[in-house]
């Protein structure tokens, strides 16, 4: 299973119900980033080697690109860009994941969650 971490954009209901289907979940206010710019969210997401799940797909896309032409790599981005998901929807999408990717081939990739569901 995926190890994640949730930044502020990305907690609510899922973290409980992608916890009890058994991923490792981090978040923003486990972590004490409340009000942490994004930048400071993947750099401690990437830190703690977690998959970064987030509802700010702008935001983080642009980060991933900085990242890359700086030459870093971060443990990997997952985003969801439809907040209307159900929660159920996002849980299987997020097992589908799992299965494709392990936290090895996870890192420098950023990818859309429902492309998995």
């Amino acid at each position: 299973m995926l190890t994640l971490y949730h930044d502020e954009d990305s907690l609510g209901t899922v973290v409980e119900a992608l916890r009890r289907s058994g991923f490792d979940c981090l978040t923003a206010l486990d972590a004490g980033m409340r009000a942490r710019t994004d930048a400071d969210h993947l750099a401690l997401a990437t830190q703690l080697d977690r998959v970064l799940f987030t509802k700010n797909t702008g935001d983080f896309r642009r980060l991933d690109s900085q990242w890359r032409i700086m030459g870093r790599r971060h443990a990997g981005i997952v985003a969801l860009t439809n907040q209307r998901t159900p929660v159920g929807v996002q849980v299987r999408a997020m097992e589908s994941l799992a299965r494709t990717y392990d936290e090895r081939s996870m890192r420098g990739r950023f990818v859309f969650l429902l492309n998995f569901a």
